[in-house]
This record gives structure tokens, C-alpha cells and sequence, in this order.
């Protein structure tokens, strides 16, 4: 059987509209939570009286989790990831920095 968009509803047999989440309600579907730690770590040393010298590195997303992005899942019935996550968010970030007081 070919699709009609003429006669194509959008209703299954039960009632239900198709390539929809059934009788859940609005924002029922919750995805994964976040678990991201960022942590910094820092040297001061100092010169004289009034000059210092500061070391500093930070970790974004330290200890590496896989963060997937839930914002919504694809609801696009005739897509091939429907009702799937297919995005992640980004990896884990590192800057150093040098920071001079006088």
C-alpha cells in the first residue's frame, strides 16, 4: 500500500496520532541528567612586596562523562532516529594560564 497524502490522517486505528509519544503528556519524556565537574587549581608566588606570580589550570568536564544531549528527541516520524539521542555535548577542556600582579 502506497502513502496518500490525500486521505493520510495522521490517526492510527486506536485513535492515537502516529509517530506521537501515545497518551503521555506534555514534557512526560525526560532524558539523562548532567554530570559534568569542572575544577580549577592554582599556585601564587610571590615577589618582593608587591609583585606575585600566579599559575593556574582548569578542567572543564574533568572527568570525561559522555553528556548526551536531550533537548528533545527526533519526533520526525518518517526519520530514520526517531525517538532517538544522536547528539553529545563536548569533551573535556583544559587551559593553563600565567597571571603576573605588580
Amino acid at each position: 500500500m502506497a502513502f496518500d497524502p490525500v486521505t493520510y490522517t495522521g490517526i492510527n486505528s486506536f485513535g492515537v496520532p502516529l509517530f506521537s509519544f501515545g497518551t503521555l503528556g506534555r514534557n512526560a519524556i525526560t532524558g539523562p541528567g548532567i554530570s559534568n565537574w569542572s575544577l580549577s587549581a592554582f599556585k601564587k608566588m610571590k615577589f618582593g612586596e608587591t609583585k606575585s606570580l600566579e599559575f593556574r589550570t582548569e578542567l572543564f568536564n574533568a572527568f570525561n562523562h559522555a553528556q548526551f544531549i536531550f533537548q528533545s528527541p527526533n519526533s520526525k516520524g518518517f526519520s530514520g532516529t526517531f525517538g532517538q539521542v544522536t547528539q553529545t555535548r563536548g569533551p573535556r577542556l583544559m587551559q593553563l594560564a600565567l597571571k603576573l600582579y605588580f
